[in-house]
């Protein structure tokens, strides 16, 4: 099955779900969208300060150093260490 078709049959199956449960499609979108907003506008300082200090960590070569460090740990469990 081609994957470019999923996320259009997923959004044509809840719209009609949302049909055959007499759901006023519309307004539930702009109630969940209002909502995303919100979590964006309370999540979106900690992301960027997230965002900032792994940058830093990158430029300093100080994450390169870590990796180094736990790389042998990572190789016994079975995670690379990319």
């Amino acid at each position: 099955m081609d994957l470019s078709i999923v996320v259009p049959l997923t959004l044509a199956g809840a719209g009609l779900f949302g049909l055959c449960r007499k759901t006023d499609i519309y307004t539930a979108l702009c109630t969940g969208s209002g909502e995303g907003v919100k979590v964006l506008l309370r999540i979106f300082p900690a992301l960027v300060a997230l965002l900032t200090a792994v940058h830093m960590l990158r430029a300093s070569g100080l994450l390169d150093q870590l990796v180094s460090v736990f790389s042998p740990l990572f190789h016994m469990v079975g995670i690379r260490p990319e």
